[in-house]
């Protein structure tokens, strides 16, 4: 039997952004409201809460298995409310054709950890599982059959236009040198197959669920991953610190506790305190040579935050980068780079100028997409002129290679 990485439970009912969608979408009594991403039915309360009894809130999902969430939501919405499976596209075009009419459309954008998280669904690669990848699964075509029936050129043209994969090539053919003794059907079949078409780089896994998180650890060499993250909420922090210290990670630091996302700096830094005093009295490190105890070979995320919400975030995030490059014993930062535009208009020219200012402060690391030339363009020209790049030699090289 697989493990469950994530059983249902009442955080797959917490929406994102609940005040702010509720604010722009003003629903009103009597409205029509359309929820194209229905999931768990979060954001699906709020509209209903707004309609107070009067209107019509129909949801729209292309998986099947969230018609038990719909069914509770149904029973307690106190309106009109129907489920329409399929492509949100396909059924809004279906509703204008058929002379349906929106007040409020709401499209929730991005992964879903309903299925990425369940490991029976064959999405994430920290759980050995059948090759499925369906967000709908009564679709005949999985991702088994992709990368067992595509011809090498097809996977590679697959893996670097949706993927904006380097590799693309070198794992294109990898896959169908492997098939040929024996069908990919497993996800840690094709996890093991990228790994040995790439280049040999640590790896960072990322899942809130231990279980998930103990999966990937065990498929690596022990000492070579990041594991991300340990926040100072009581219940991760106690469940990812033994798994660091079994597998002697390194680890990223979130600056959360049960208080919840930081609001101010003095937030971030009783989080960061209280992963320390941890890792510290537990000796994540001792494994470590001596001379290098006493450099933290950590990471903290200082959580960046949108602007467009809280106009001092950026700098709350700044005034953190330095303080922790000054206080923390060797510790690195890394952001999510892109948080800090959500929301906002033309964002690429936020994103490009927070990272320039963030390096500036002492930067160690952000989540970013290495193909955008423009960001990396802004790389070379940061650590040029902050003294991180020695004679500038970085620079001119990436301008003989064209890379700028």
């Amino acid at each position: 039997m697989l493990p469950n990485a994530l059983q249902p439970n009442t955080t797959d009912h917490v929406p994102v952004l609940a005040d702010e969608v509720r604010e722009l979408l003003a629903v009103h009594p009597g409205e029509t409201a359309v929820d194209t991403t229905f999931g768990a039915g979060g954001h699906a309360r709020l509209l209903a809460a707004d309609l107070r009894g009067e209107g019509k809130l129909i949801a729209i999902d292309r998986d099947p298995a969230v018609r038990p969430y719909f069914e509770s939501f149904r029973r307690q919405a106190g309106v009109q409310a129907r489920l329409l499976h399929g492509d949100f596209a396909d059924v809004l075009e279906r509703l204008a054709s058929n002379g349906v009419r929106a007040d409020a459309v709401l499209f929730d954008l991005g992964v879903s950890s309903m299925q990425i998280d369940r490991p029976e669904r064959g999405f994430s690669y920290a759980v050995d599982a059948p090759l499925d990848m369906r967000m709908d699964p009564t679709e005949e075509y999985s991702a088994s059959d992709l990368v067992n029936d595509a011809s090498a050129k097809e996977l590679e043209k697959i893996f670097r236009r949706f993927g904006e994969e380097r590799y693309a090539k070198s794992i294109a053919r990898a896959i169908v040198e492997r098939r040929r003794k024996a069908e990919i059907t497993r996800t840690f079949e094709l996890v093991e197959t990228i790994r040995g078409a790439v280049a040999d780089k640590p790896l960072s896994i990322d899942s809130a669920s231990p279980a998930a998180a103990r999966a990937g650890l065990e498929r690596l060499p022990k000492g070579s991953a990041f594991l991300n993250s340990i926040s100072g909420e009581s219940a991760r922090l106690d469940a990812m610190l033994p798994l660091a210290i079994e597998f002697e990670t390194r680890i990223v630091a979130l600056a959360m506790d049960d208080s919840g996302m930081p609001s101010s700096i003095a937030d971030r830094w009783r989080a960061i305190d209280r992963i320390f005093a941890a890792t510290d009295k537990a000796g994540l490190f001792q494994h470590l040579e001596t001379s290098l105890r006493n450099l933290r070979t950590d990471c903290v995320d200082p959580l960046v935050r949108p602007v467009a919400t809280n106009p001092e975030q950026a700098v709350q995030v700044l005034d953190m980068i330095r303080d922790i490059r000054a206080k923390a014993g060797g510790a690195g930062t890394v952001v999510g780079l892109s948080n800090v535009s959500y929301g906002l208009p033309v964002r690429r020219h936020l994103n490009r100028t927070f990272l320039a200012m963030a390096i500036a402060a002492g930067l160690t690391a952000a989540i970013i997409d290495p193909l955008e030339q423009d960001m990396m363009t802004t790389i070379y020209a940061a650590h040029c002129l902050t003294g991180q790049d020695s004679y500038c030699m970085n620079y001119i090289m990436a301008q003989r290679a064209g890379k700028l």
